[in-house]
């Protein structure tokens, strides 16, 4: 494989550096994305005790409508489950991602990602196992970096300020090249060095997460998977 790019969506899509303006330019340029597959460093589903037996597609059809914003999500998923455990994905515990899709710290990132792309492109993106990977649209797959560092062995703190975290950032990026066969211009690799929140080295690894999937092969998928989702990670 190789990195031919990377930016922060704004850049890409000369916008504003808000949700109002990236979340338009970031979906507009899915749905022209016949030819691709997009790892998504977002969950695009939740576990089966919060959608129940209605299934992904028809949770997914009225989402938008249900949970206008973050916190009527969040509102709805206190009052489903009494905890994360007890709504934990099983593609979670496979992938051992760091939390629940509907966790303090992730609902935000969970609703954003269902509600201003899923939700408003449903039909024109396969989002496999959960639809059937067409071939004339675009793959969006759901990825998690840290849990595809962990099954290299590479994880370490990298996401901060100082030359510390720089040179695990540093560490973390060659070694992970090496083992997927990756490469990736010095100007890519500085930018990924030089991001102290670590969002550059994580959208190299969500990419390149994604491209070994689709050159794999998708397995059929589990039952749970045709509601939750799957992680892709290795």
């Amino acid at each position: 494989m190789r990195l031919d790019g990377l930016a922060p969506a704004f850049e890409r899509f000369a916008c504003a550096v808000t949700a109002d303006a990236v979340m338009p330019a970031l979906r507009g340029f899915l749905a022209a994305a016949d030819d691709a597959a997009i790892g998504i460093d977002a969950p695009v589903s939740l576990g089966k005790a919060l959608i129940g037996t209605e299934g992904w597609t028809r949770f997914l059809g009225r989402f938008r409508a249900d949970y206008p914003d973050p916190a009527a999500f969040r509102t709805w998923c206190a009052a489903m489950v009494p905890g994360e455990r007890a709504a934990r994905r099983a593609c979670d515990l496979e992938a051992r991602t760091p939390f629940a899709a509907h966790n303090l710290r992730l609902y935000r990132q969970t609703w954003a990602a269902m509600f201003h792309l899923l939700a408003p492109l449903q039909g024109r993106l396969s989002v496999p196992p959960l639809t059937k990977a067409h071939a004339a649209r675009p793959w969006l797959l759901e990825t998690c970096p840290a849990s595809t560092l962990r099954h290299l062995g590479l994880r370490e703190p990298y996401k901060g300020a100082g030359e510390a975290k720089r040179l695990a950032r540093g560490r973390i990026l060659e070694a992970f090249l090496v083992a997927e066969r990756i490469a990736a211009p010095k100007a890519l690799r500085q930018r990924m060095l030089a991001d102290e929140g670590g969002d550059a080295l994580d959208a190299a690894i969500a990419a390149a997460t994604a491209a070994k999937a689709v050159e794999v092969g998708f397995a059929p998928a589990a039952h749970d998977e045709l509601i939750e989702g799957r992680v892709y990670y290795g």
